[in-house]
């Protein structure tokens, strides 16, 4: 065989195990690639996963986020729903207080305070006429206390008032007035007092008409009272008896010698203007007068009759019509 034909034969015999070699680095490099896209998808997957888990944490707080808004607006709701409540109720308490105010429904109380001009007329005709009064404050120590008085003389005023609405203006109650003076006479060193008080009290009537704040009151009050007085005697002696400083005395202007009462009818006629400066506090301004009627005068001496004009300040707690 010559040459070319070995090398011909050669060749055809060397393809197939060229071939064969190829084939395997092919198959290797589609392993390999096949591997790797394995791998991709794997990773692929694990994204998706990952993805997935990520959408459901927000899907679930998003959830979370909207259940606590909807209790928040549940409970503002409520809340709302609560004061509304609160509001309406204060609301009708409050119609409930102007409706009575406006029919002169509501009690109110306090204090009143002022002065009095009354009439001495009953006691100096009793120290003129009684001879125990006279012996003790004038002919043994020389002293004439009825004439330290006038015949009429201003007295302190203190008392006490209450009254409630029934409707239409129209309120009852009651008061208590006090009104109170001293007068003294001196002879030598002998002090002599005498200690006066004119007390009433009884039913109130009173008609009331109210604008806002405004009110304006007529009234009228039946009821009893007293007149009563005491006589002291001191002296600024030491060591002299019965009216010795160092003597035990019955009040600080010393012994009593001589004391009276006398029981009167009340009758008094009063008009009255009133602010009210709060709901429940109110100043007021009083004028007006009471009578006093005795049928027995004092220890039984004759009756009296004396008209006594006042004004005076009232200060009001509570609701007034």
């Amino acid at each position: 065989m010559n040459k070319f034909v070995l090398a011909g034969l050669f060749c055809l015999l060397a393809t197939p195990l060229w071939a064969y070699s190829e084939s395997d680095s092919l198959r290797a490099e589609l392993k390999r690639i096949e591997l790797r896209l394995q791998e991709i998808e794997n990773r692929s997957e694990q994204r998706e996963d990952s993805l997935e888990r990520v959408e459901d944490s927000i899907e679930l707080a998003v959830e979370r986020a909207i259940d606590t808004k909807e209790k928040q607006l549940d409970s503002s709701s409520q809340e709302t729903v609560s004061i509304s409540e609160a509001q309406q109720l204060l609301q009708k308490i409050n119609d409930k207080i102007t409706r009575g105010n406006s029919h002169g429904f509501g009690g109110s109380g306090g204090i009143v305070t002022g002065a009095s001009y009354i009439s001495m007329k009953p006691i100096k005709d009793l120290m003129s006429s009684d001879l125990k009064i006279n012996g003790a404050a004038s002919t043994i120590y020389g002293f004439d206390l009825s004439q330290r008085m006038g015949n009429r003389e201003v007295m302190a005023m203190v008392g006490g008032i209450g009254m409630g609405g029934i409707g239409n203006g129209v309120r009852i109650g009651g008061a208590g007035i006090n009104n109170m003076n001293t007068f003294s006479s001196r002879k030598g060193d002998t002090l002599a007092t005498l200690e006066l008080e004119v007390s009433y009290g009884g039913v109130i009537v009173a008609k009331q008409f109210s604008h806002e704040k405004h009110h304006l009151t007529l009234s009228g009050l039946f009821g009893a009272g007293s007149m009563d007085y005491r006589i002291y005697k001191n002296t600024d002696k030491t060591g002299s008896g019965l009216f010795s400083s160092t003597a035990v005395k019955d009040s600080p202007f010393g012994n009593e010698v001589s004391k009276g009462e006398s029981s009167f009818y009340a009758t008094e006629l009063n008009g009255a203007y009133t602010y009210s400066f709060a709901r429940l506090f109110h100043v007021g301004v009083d004028m007006g007068g009471f009578m006093q009627y005795s049928r027995n005068g004092f220890n039984g001496t004759d009756n009296y009759m004396a008209f006594n004009p006042f004004g005076r300040v009232r200060l009001l707690f509570g609701r007034l019509g």
